[in-house]
């Protein structure tokens, strides 16, 4: 039915006393929850009025200052000519109704027990219902007994809207668990206080892929071995046999004291044996790099690092501190050399080279001086004494080895060590200074040799004898590992042998083969 203009919408709240005790001051209350209506009239029943005078006496609690309260603002209701507190001018207009002479209605049916406060409530709400037919009628309770007897008689009823509701009161023990609260952190913040940061991990997580080198297989291997003997065979080639003579080249200043001739000396059977040999061992050489060609690739892969700052930001020093660093899961944490602006830049494992040797050079004879002067000898005796003497230290220090005494602020390995892979370590500190700069702890990870994908935490706790409760911090850790193959290296190996002695590339890096 469409709503006249001319008509008054009225919504009389028969109220509950937790109205008074359980919510927020009438005037700071939301009445939109109540719906479309003019006017809202809270009406005060008499068994209201008369608990509410029960309560105000019981003591300081927050009933009791509650009730006494809600006495003010009955008796500035009673100062008004119709008993009548306004709490909101329009939209709705809300006022506090006090009718003492509603009485509970006479029902027959023995559903209510006027003995008990909340029937008293609904049998009045009842009665205005039937006394003013017509009229929009409710209790207003959060109380599950004074609903079930509404629902019994037919009286509307609605719950308090969650909003309108205070907090829950602290009981005893809570308020004296907060007062102690109150203090423990009043005392806290007299404490040294750390704070934990991870230098490595986007989103709060630390994901990393590497690579573990498979070996070669026996096959692979042999195929390569056999590369080697097709592409750099044993020579049978000693050149010339008959023994020669020639002048010797010109020697300059020296010409007067110099030799004036040079022999060709054929190969000797011996040097034939030492090279046959050479070549044989330079062949196994050869394998055993193949062999082992995995883990040295896994030598050149730069380790996953991970750093950890820990900052004493506290009001004083942290006495005996203690650092613990936990790696849980299936990996391990190598503690690395702390950095200083003075260090020289790492140069990257990736870039050195891997080279197989060089094979050995058949033998084919020799020009040999002869002759040579007693003068240019002793010359040459004395440019060799220079060479060995000139790099001779004129002193030597004979300042014995003294052990430095530990810095009270330092900090210091108490289980690990730098280069060491474990799955717990610790620092120690006498005295951790507060307001200083932040201590970089750096970590490598090590990781499984089988590939798949790992998954662990990172845990670092700080201890101290003035520290009520340890600073910790974690960090989420992965780790990837794919499968790599040497085949390609070892390849790229071979072909540098076939190539004269220069720059090369090796798998993307320059490398620089050693001399023969």
């Amino acid at each position: 039915m469409k709503r006249s203009l001319d008509v008054i919408m009225t919504l009389y709240l028969f109220v509950d006393t937790n109205l008074f005790l359980q919510c927020r001051p009438l005037e700071q209350l939301d009445w939109s929850p109540m719906g479309q209506v003019d006017a809202i009239e809270l009406v005060l029943s008499r068994p209201v009025q008369a608990e509410l005078d029960a309560l105000k006496g019981k003591g300081n609690g927050r009933q009791a200052s509650r009730a006494r309260a809600a006495s003010t603002q009955i008796r500035k209701l009673l100062e008004s000519a119709d008993n009548r507190l306004s709490l909101r001018e329009a939209s709705p207009a809300v006022h506090l109704w006090l009718n003492p002479s509603l009485r509970p209605i006479n029902e027959p049916s023995g559903v209510l027990d006027y003995d008990h406060r909340d029937d008293q409530l609904v049998g009045i709400a009842l009665g205005y219902l039937v006394a003013n037919s017509g009229a929009q009628v409710a209790l207003l309770t959060n109380d599950t007994g004074p609903m079930a007897s509404a629902k019994a008689v037919g009286l509307p009823y609605m719950g308090m809207p969650d909003g309108w509701l205070l907090p829950a009161e602290l009981d005893e023990a809570a308020k004296r668990e907060a007062r102690l609260k109150d203090e423990l952190d009043l005392y806290k913040k007299q404490e040294p206080a750390f704070t934990i940061e991870f230098g490595a991990g986007e989103g709060g997580r630390f994901a990393v892929e590497v690579n573990r080198y498979v070996p070669l297989t026996d096959e692979e291997t042999q195929a390569f071995v056999a590369r080697l003997h097709a592409e750099h065979p044993l020579s049978e080639e000693f050149g010339e046999t008959e023994i020669r003579e020639r002048e010797a080249p010109d020697q300059g200043p020296f010409a007067l004291f110099a030799s004036a001739k040079e022999v060709f000396t054929p190969t000797t059977p011996a040097e034939i044996q030492r090279y046959r040999k050479a070549h044989g061992e330079w062949v196994e050489a050869c394998e055993n790099e193949l062999k082992s060609l995995s883990k040295a690739l896994q030598r050149r892969e730069v380790l996953p690092r991970v750093s950890v700052s820990v900052l004493n930001a506290g009001a004083r020093p942290a006495d005996d501190a203690l650092v613990t660093v936990d790696a849980d899961g299936r990996f391990l944490l190598s503690p690395r050399k702390r950095k200083t602006d003075d260090d020289e830049p790492e140069e990257p494992k990736a870039n050195r080279g891997l080279a197989l040797p060089r094979p050995p050079t058949a033998p084919k004879g020799r020009w040999v001086k002869q002759h040579v002067s007693s003068i240019g000898e002793a010359i040459a005796r004395m440019a060799a004494l220079d060479d060995l003497t000139i790099n001779v230290p004129k002193t030597l220090s004979v300042t014995p080895f003294r052990g430095a005494a530990r810095d009270p602020n330092g900090i210091y390995f108490k289980v690990g060590a730098r280069g060491d892979p474990r799955s717990h370590i610790e620092y120690e500190c006498a005295q951790w200074r507060h307001a200083q700069v932040a201590h970089d702890f750096e970590f490598s990870v090590w990781f499984p040799v089988e590939p798949g994908l790992y998954a662990g935490v990172i845990k670092v706790a700080v201890h101290a004898a003035n520290l009520t409760q340890p600073a910790r911090g974690q960090l989420p850790i992965s780790i990837t590992v794919h499968a790599a193959s040497c085949v390609d290296t070892a390849t790229a190996m071979i072909d540098a042998l076939s190539s004269p002695p220069a720059e090369i590339l090796l798998v993307g890096k320059p490398v620089k083969p050693p001399s023969p």
